[in-house]
């Protein structure tokens, strides 16, 4: 029985549905419900563990943007890498321009949790906004993945300099900040789905072509 039980969840989860308007600007038209569990479930275990360990000393009105910021910042990582997402924000320069725009207020949201690090802050996310854009401006989507990579992980060594100390839950949202905008977003993860990038060699080849060329 509970194999069986299992076996169902697990066929439903394959499923897609058509993503309410609200919800559009996160999970795309059409989405597959793996997709909408994953980014939720792991936004609100990822919310839980930050509020309960990196919130200590904070107003409450604090507390709940914490919250708020580490549940869209996570949930939206796992969002941005899925195809629906993808294809969604593909669609529209416009949407793409407007969803780069709205993050302009998660630095001043993080500004005003950590008032202490608002050096720090402004830092590392005109960082990322400045990569997202420069990333979004490429044609190739093979070369979004090379340099979507590249900056995402420069900027997370970045963090590690001794001139960027800071909370460990600060840091934490950034890192994860860093990889939602220059690396799932910014990224056309959609074009990758195309048949000819679906075996490996094809990949490399295109992944060295968008790096080279």
């Amino acid at each position: 029985m509970p194999r069986f039980v299992l076996k169902q969840i697990l066929s439903t989860m394959k499923n897609t549905i058509k993503v309410p308007t609200l919800l559009q600007e996160v999970h795309g038209e059409i989405a597959n419900i793996r997709d909408i569990v994953l980014a939720h479930g792991l936004a609100i275990v990822s919310t839980a563990i930050v509020l309960i360990l990196g919130s200590e000393g904070m107003a409450l009105w604090q507390q709940i943007l914490l919250g708020i910021l580490t549940y869209d910042l996570v949930g939206g990582v796992v969002a941005n890498f899925s195809y629906s997402t993808s294809s969604f924000y593909a669609a529209s320069a416009k949407k793409r321009r407007g969803f780069l725009l709205l993050h302009l207020l998660q630095p001043t949201l993080l500004t005003l949790v950590f008032t202490d690090h608002w050096l720090i802050i402004l830092t590392v996310c005109s960082y990322i906004l400045i990569s997202s854009t420069v990333i979004n401006a490429m044609k190739s989507g093979n070369r979004q993945v090379m340099t979507g990579a590249f900056l995402s992980v420069a900027g997370i060594c970045l963090l590690q300099l001794p001139n960027f100390e800071m909370v460990s839950t600060l840091q934490f949202l950034l890192v994860v900040f860093l990889l939602k905008l220059p690396l799932a977003w910014a990224v056309r993860w959609y074009e990758l789905s195309n048949p000819k990038y679906n075996n490996y060699e094809n990949c490399i080849s295109c992944w060295s072509n968008g790096l080279l060329g």
